[in-house]
This record gives C-alpha cells, structure tokens and sequence, in this order.
C-alpha cells in the first residue's frame, strides 16, 4: 500500500479509495461457507478466519479473539452509549448469527455487529437514532487482551488495523477516520480515541453510525480490521 502523491488530483483519489473501499466490501459479504458464524450451544458462536488462522468465540460477554498459531487473544464488547460526560451503560445481549455476520442487539439503542470474512473480522456499530444529549456522541468498547491498537491507514481512506504487541510497547494512538455513505466520502468529523483498555467512537454529526474492521451500507461507516 503506498501513500497518494500529494499533487494528486482530489477527483481521482476518491475515486481510488471509492473503488478499494467497493472491493474490500465485496470480498468480506462474499465470504465462502467456511466463514459462516455456527452456534455451538444456545447463547453461544463460533466463527472461524481461515485466511487470517484466528477464531472468534461471541457470547454474551462479548467477541473473544484468539489464535491456535500463535499465544495471543483480543476481547471486545460495546458498554456504553451518550455523550462525552453523559454515559449510559449497554444491556449485555445475546449474539445472533447471520452468515458469516453475527450481531448484538443491545436494547433500544445501538446495534453491534461482526462480520468474519477472508481479509479479517470486521467490527462495527448502527445508531438508529442519535442519543438526545448536547455534544459529542460516544459509544464505547472495552478492549482486552494481547493485541494492541495502531494506525495503519497510509491512504487515508478510514481503514486502520489491530496490530499484534510489538518487542517494545507503545501507547495506544486516536486515529481519525473518513465519514462514508454507500462508499463515498461524507461531510463530518468523526474519530476512533483509544487508550487503555478500551476505545470510544466519537461523531458530532446528528445521524447513527457504524464502527468497522468491510460494509459500506448506509450511515458512516468506520473501517478497521485485525490481519
């Protein structure tokens, strides 16, 4: 992947990241049968990444990663949903599958959701409708595990990656992400902040939004993958 010369024409370099962005969406929703989430037991899922030898086990508790090839693991789960200093706390919920997506519907106000395809699990969020607080909107993840975060985005499309801990650790870095719509660029401001061990999506646009690691439907989309 190489960086956009900076006298690039604007026109064409959307158009790039337009047609990457159509691509990558493809080939994660035209995933073959073997990335298909199958329930284990009730309240319990099992997707399996070939390509990218990890396995994901969700439950109510949330998405655990791991990997048989190498001594690593990552968890996530959505907690909370508001504005920057007004918080609410997310209603565990059981996860649902649907090919090789599985979701969480969290009561009455956002969506999380995954999606296990050939170039890695994505990870996202919908917004029905935007929290009735002033100010930023936030939704949240708790984070844990091997892996950290780390910019990861030399075209500056939005996409970014979950990289494994490198011999010397590093601080989790913010990146700032490209607001889309049907995979074209939007106006707006929205970022991913992350430290600790956890993460939160921040959007000051007035409609929901999506956090990812390959869809590009409707409402932004926030586009991240572990590889």
């Amino acid at each position: 992947m190489t960086q956009e010369p900076q006298n690039a024409d604007p026109s064409q370099a959307a158009t790039s990241r337009e047609q990457r962005a159509a691509y990558l969406a493809s080939v994660q929703r035209e995933a073959p049968e073997a990335y298909t989430a199958r329930a284990l037991e009730p309240g319990r899922i099992r997707a399996e990444n070939l390509a990218q030898r990890f396995v994901t086990d969700l439950d109510r508790a949330g998405a655990l990663v791991s990997s048989d090839a190498e001594p690593w693991s990552l968890s996530m789960r959505a907690t909370a949903i508001g504005c920057e200093g007004s918080m609410s706390p997310l209603a565990e919920a059981e996860p649902e599958a649907e090919g090789n997506r599985v979701r969480y519907r969290h009561e009455g106000s956002v969506e999380a959701w995954y999606l296990n395809g050939p170039l890695g699990l994505e990870q996202g969020f919908v917004v029905p409708a935007a929290p009735s607080c002033s100010g930023t909107k936030v939704v949240t993840l708790d984070l844990d595990g091997d892996l950290r975060a780390a910019l990861d985005d030399p075209d500056g499309d939005g996409r970014g990656g979950v990289s494994p801990p490198a011999r010397r650790r590093r601080p989790p870095r913010a990146r700032v992400h490209r607001p889309v719509r049907e995979g074209r660029p939007r106006q707006g401001a929205a970022c991913l902040a992350l430290g600790g061990r956890g993460a939160a999506l921040h959007s000051r646009r007035r409609r929901g939004s999506r956090v990812s690691p390959g869809d590009r439907s409707p409402d932004r989309a926030l586009q991240g993958r572990h590889r």
